[in-house]
């Protein structure tokens, strides 16, 4: 048998060879391990930005109106659409029910309700997690992968003071503005489909909103919408400081962040759901 028939045949056995499992307890302790130490880091990245704030000096004022103008641009037109239409959902499905009892008028106050106290923001915050929380991952990946982020620490520049705080501050602040305009828009869907298609009057429907949804209501809303900003500014921004250095690492963060800062927010929403149910708000 020539030299290549045997690294051949040896090849061929090697491939057929099954491969050694790893014991039960060796892969809990390694994805146990695993979490912990990302446990770690994400506590000493919010512990970081959290000493952050206190350092105002060194704050660019400039590029916190930058990304607030970019959280802007990126969200009205999606979130103007997307609450419209679940206005438009809400009205109609509430209206199957609410008509064959003879009250119609209260699709207002069940489309004011759950717009303001629940859809407005959480779709609001989805919309921004999707557009503005990959962006952050994205371009902070992209700094890391060009070493960007390593020159900034180099120099003694504080890469959380220089790129993270305007970022995490622009978002805090966007987010119950757009919130607010989510509202309104879904209130506006709600009133487009009675109008038109339930034969109540603009005027009724509108006085009815104003008598159901109160300040106390709004404020759930904005409550919400402030601490959804700050998940979805630190997680796009974690996700892309952590980026790895390789051609697959800014799509993995950006994804990540995605995922992340959605199913954050729906935890985050559950959780006030539960508080506002045993303060009996």
């Amino acid at each position: 048998m020539t030299t290549n028939q045997t690294s051949i045949a040896v090849s061929s056995a090697s491939a057929k060879a099954p491969k050694e499992k790893k014991p039960l307890r060796l892969f809990l302790g390694e994805n146990v391990l695993q979490y912990l130490q990302s446990s770690k880091q994400t506590l000493a990245f919010i512990g970081s930005v959290t000493l952050s704030t206190f350092r105002f000096k060194k704050f660019r004022w400039m590029d916190w109106f930058v990304q607030m103008q970019q959280c802007w641009q990126s969200s009205i037109f999606i979130v103007s659409l997307i609450s419209f239409l679940v206005g438009v959902i809400l009205a109609f499905q509430s209206a199957i029910q609410l008509r064959q009892y003879g009250a119609g008028i209260f699709v207002a106050d069940l489309v004011g309700l759950a717009v303001v106290r629940e859809m407005g923001p959480m779709m609001a915050a989805i919309v921004v997690a999707g557009g503005t929380g990959a962006g952050f991952a994205a371009a902070l990946g992209n700094m890391r992968i060009n070493e960007e982020i390593d020159a900034l620490e180099t120099l003694g520049i504080s890469s959380i003071d220089f790129l993270v705080l305007p970022r995490l501050l622009a978002v805090t602040i966007m987010m119950p503005i757009l919130t607010l305009y989510a509202n309104l828009m879904g209130i506006l869907g709600g009133l487009f489909v009675s109008s038109t298609l339930l034969s109540i009057p603009a005027m009724a429907y509108w006085i009815e909103t104003q008598n159901r949804v109160g300040v106390t209501d709004v404020s759930i809303g904005i409550i919400k919408s402030f601490f959804f900003g700050i998940m979805i500014a630190l997680t796009g921004c974690w996700r892309g400081m952590q980026c790895s250095r390789d051609t697959t690492g800014v799509g993995v963060a950006t994804s990540s962040a995605v995922v992340t800062s959605i199913m954050l927010i729906v935890l985050g929403d559950a959780l006030f759901a539960v508080i506002y149910n045993a303060l009996g708000i």
